[in-house]
């Protein structure tokens, strides 16, 4: 059956090919989960984090995002040092897993004093201590990153002593922190509202090409041409082809709403005694 974090980040676990780094996470989340963890919302005012990771189990929900935006960024830097994409998924499953403290108060807010910028630095430190006492060997370089990456993640709301901010390709421990960093940020966003306001403020059924009928007059250049227009423009070309011209000189001009260009596509000719249209 597993433990509830195999089971319920089986598929993050996955992607982790190293299996020190998968049982260094696989413990951290053994030793170091309040059971908040996979009940609580993400965000205990809900002004910041999206839809996804609001309401019970949102802060689970928050870290697979984080981890799935962590994928995605690693893909504008693809030349990272080997094994960087098991160290990013192992610090994104870790960096909120004390988000709150030890545990909530009776409100559900955290009991852990200035959480939004030391939680990372807790975990971290109880990460250490807890490893220094049961492990005789040195840390491995690439568990040592990860700490590091944990306990930085905020950034710049971090405590002071523990920001990182940059990105550089000769620095691993700064790439990796970057990158997790501005994963759990933009996993964080709340782009709902926003979103809705983008779809809402442009709609590409109103960009029609709309229709005119009118007399062409020619011009001395190309500058000077123009339409004399007596009907339009009305995007129902079909009701414009039932309406009969005045003259031969009487046109259907196309307007294009994008490039504002404009094209005589229809004009009429005396036929019998009605000016009738003919492709132009």
């Amino acid at each position: 059956m597993g433990t509830l974090a195999t089971r319920i980040f089986a598929d993050e676990l996955s992607i982790i090919s190293n299996p020190k780094i998968v049982e260094f996470v696989i413990d951290c989340f053994e030793k170091f989960t309040p059971e908040y963890f996979w009940t609580a919302p993400a965000s205990t005012s809900g002004k910041y984090h999206p839809e996804v990771s609001i309401g019970p189990g949102g802060l689970v929900r928050h870290t697979k995002l984080a981890v799935w935006w962590g994928l995605q960024l690693m893909n504008c830097w693809p030349e990272l040092h080997d094994g960087i994409i098991d160290e990013v998924v192992a610090a994104l499953l870790l960096h909120d897993l004390n988000k709150n403290g030890e545990k909530l108060d009776s409100r559900g807010y955290p009991t852990l004093n200035n959480s939004t910028s030391y939680h990372g630095i807790y975990l971290a430190e109880k990460i250490t201590k807890t490893r220094k006492e049961t492990h005789t060997d040195d840390f491995e370089l690439p568990i040592k990153r990860i700490i590091f990456a944990i306990e930085s993640h905020m950034g710049r709301w971090s405590d002071t002593s523990h920001q990182v901010i940059g990105f550089s390709t000769n620095n691993e421990r700064e790439n990796l922190c970057f990158l997790v960093h501005l994963a759990d940020y933009c996993a964080s966003r709340k782009c709902d509202s926003a979103a809705k306001q983008i779809k809402g403020s442009f709609d590409s059924t109103t960009i029609v090409t709309r229709y005119g009928i009118g007399e062409f007059v020619k011009g001395d250049t190309d500058d000077t041409d123009e339409y004399r227009m007596w009907d339009g423009p009305n995007p129902d070309l079909n009701r414009m082809l039932s309406v009969n011209g005045k003259s031969d000189n009487s046109v259907i001009v196309e307007f294009h709403p994008i490039d504002h260009s404009s094209r005589i596509i229809y004009k009429w000719t005396k036929i019998n005694v009605l000016y009738e249209w003919v492709a132009e």
